[in-house]
């Protein structure tokens, strides 16, 4: 998926010292590690400042991405075979 230049990304679970993940990419795996910049409880649910949400229907691990590799792109990835999501839609965080 492409993102525009002013939107922001929020979610993820517990992701230990991140909150915007804009240019970023964050693991959506329990790796029991409450430091700085790890990982303690995911979630496999984001939402964009666009107006959208996105939940993965999913215990497998995840990858997400976005915008570190390549600035205008989102990328989300889970191990597994099946693809089951559900997306939300809405003019405001509250209402996603």
């Amino acid at each position: 998926m492409s993102c525009s230049t002013d939107e922001y990304f929020y979610g993820g679970g517990s992701q230990n010292g991140r909150f915007s993940h804009k240019g970023q990419s964050i693991n959506i795996v329990n790796e029991n590690d409450w430091l700085d910049g790890g990982v303690a409880s995911p979630n496999p649910f984001f939402w964009s400042t666009n107006g959208y949400g996105i939940l993965r229907n999913t215990f497998n691990k995840g990858y997400y991405d976005f915008g570190k590799k390549e600035g205008n792109a989102i990328t989300l990835r889970h191990d597994g075979d099946v693809f089951d999501a559900y997306y939300m839609i809405d003019d405001t965080p509250e209402k996603i």
